[in-house]
């Protein structure tokens, strides 16, 4: 089948990469080179990188939904869009283009967790089992009828990293043999109970500031879920701390954001319990132990 595939993070990367091996991936549709790092520098997105490697054609509109957009996307008439975290919301216009619709990649077992954040979610939650669901796309956000969905185990020590890429390649497979129904003209759909829906918003700037009156288990996993990017944080000593790894310890009674050292281990004080810190990123700086943080800082002093 001829296939447009939007997409811009790692996540859509696999999935990708498999549906080419099998059909014409005409063009890829991705969102703008962003400044980022320390030195504010443009990269393209994983799939920008993967599609010029393969020399496919790529398409970086600021919005997908400008009328220009979707007269060159028409002028490829795509048997069927394919979509995975491509960041922007297709309007009617864009949906009602392909022979077969549009069909989106989706990390999450819908209805749960609709929106933009399904695994950052799902960690923070404390969830121990998530997925990916296939759907056929509509005007609602993530509200469509679904072809597929299979579930996967969250590991105690997943992050977003390791659960991204579980989930990537699960998407992959199933995203190949729905296309493959839907070429045979087999493909049946579901439609969700939107009773059962919940839902997935941006991470905000704001829920990624610790708040140590919380329990050690939710700051565990809000940690863990906002690893690597855009990670949590605290304050030391007026400036930023970057938690990136922690560990429940024992269930004290410390008081909340109060660190005491013990055999060279950095405990904070939760809400309930008692984190030990193993890796930070002080402000400005690269990610340290936590023990060379406690001796650069004269906190075992």
């Amino acid at each position: 089948m001829v296939i447009i595939f939007f997409g811009t993070p790692s996540f859509a990367v696999p999935s990708l990469s498999k549906l080419s091996d099998k059909h014409e991936i005409v063009m890829v549709v991705t969102q703008p080179e962003r400044p980022k790092g320390r030195r504010l520098k443009r990269q393209p997105s994983p799939v920008k990188e993967w599609a010029v490697e393969k020399n496919i054609r790529v398409l970086e509109p600021g919005s997908v939904n400008d009328q220009e957009t979707i007269d060159v996307i028409r002028g490829f008439d795509p048997d069927v869009i394919v979509v995975a975290a491509y960041g922007q919301i297709l309007s009617v216009s864009l949906l009602e283009i392909p022979k077969h619709g549009c069909v989106n990649i989706h990390a999450s077992l819908l209805p749960s967790y609709r929106g933009a954040a399904p695994i950052q979610r799902a960690l923070m939650g404390g969830d121990v089992t998530t997925g990916v669901t296939i759907m056929r796309m509509d005007e609602g956000m993530d509200t469509g009828d679904m072809f597929e969905q299979k579930e996967v185990r969250i590991d105690s020590e997943d992050d977003n990293t390791s659960l991204t890429e579980k989930l990537a390649d699960l998407g992959a497979d199933l995203i190949e043999k729905v296309l493959g129904d839907i070429e045979k003209g087999t493909a049946r759909a579901e439609p969700q109970n939107n009773e059962n829906a919940s839902y997935a918003p941006q991470i905000s700037k704001t829920e990624c500031e610790i708040d140590w009156k919380q329990p050690a288990h939710t700051l565990s996993n809000l940690v863990r879920s906002l690893r690597p990017a855009p990670g949590a944080f605290t304050y030391w000593r007026k400036k930023r701390l970057k938690l990136i790894e922690v560990k429940e310890h024992r269930a004290d009674k410390e008081v909340p954001g109060i660190i005491t050292v013990e055999n060279e281990k950095l405990i904070v004080g939760t809400g309930r319990g008692s984190l030990e810190l193993i890796e930070v990123q002080p402000e400005g700086k690269r990610i340290i132990t936590a023990t060379e943080f406690s001796h650069g800082s004269n906190i075992d002093s």
